[in-house]
């Protein structure tokens, strides 16, 4: 995550809790600290899913990381079923059954390896963030973060 989309988050969060404390910049560099390795927009995407579910108090870092490993957990389970139900991890027609039916288990399995370590080879990140971009398309819901892109 890049330092104006810590602002962005923490923009969002200003504006829908007003009594939270976010004033300093000196804030924004403790949370760019403890937020930079981990992706904007299933971060983004979990804020808001917070926010939507009419929590009366304003998420803390902590918190956030929490919500952004469910969150992004639950995605990237839905970015492998959309691939499995697409035939993606599928041997071609005329494999041998117990060879398709092995072939697949395996190309399922490393792939929900892969997406729970965010480790992935180059080849298959592409793919993912194919299926990702077409299941979870992003909306910029702020003019900061409109600014960003």
């Amino acid at each position: 995550m890049k330092p104006a989309e810590v602002i962005v988050l923490r923009e969002i969060i200003k504006e829908s809790y007003p009594y939270a404390k976010m004033e300093n910049e000196r804030g924004d560099d403790v949370w760019y600290m403890l937020l930079q390795e981990y992706k904007f927009q299933p971060m983004h995407d979990a804020l808001i899913a917070y926010i939507k579910q009419g929590n009366k108090f304003a998420p803390g870092v902590a918190e956030l990381i929490t919500m952004y490993k469910n969150f992004d957990r639950l995605q990237a389970t839905g970015v492998i079923a959309a691939m499995d139900n697409d035939g993606y991890f599928n041997d071609p027609e005329g494999t041998a059954a117990e060879t398709a039916i092995w072939n697949h288990k395996n190309r399922l399995r490393k792939a929900i390896m892969w997406s729970e370590s965010g480790v992935m080879p180059d080849w298959f990140t592409k793919v993912y963030m194919e299926y990702y971009d077409r299941l979870y398309p992003q909306q910029i819901t702020t003019r900061k973060a409109k600014m960003l892109t």
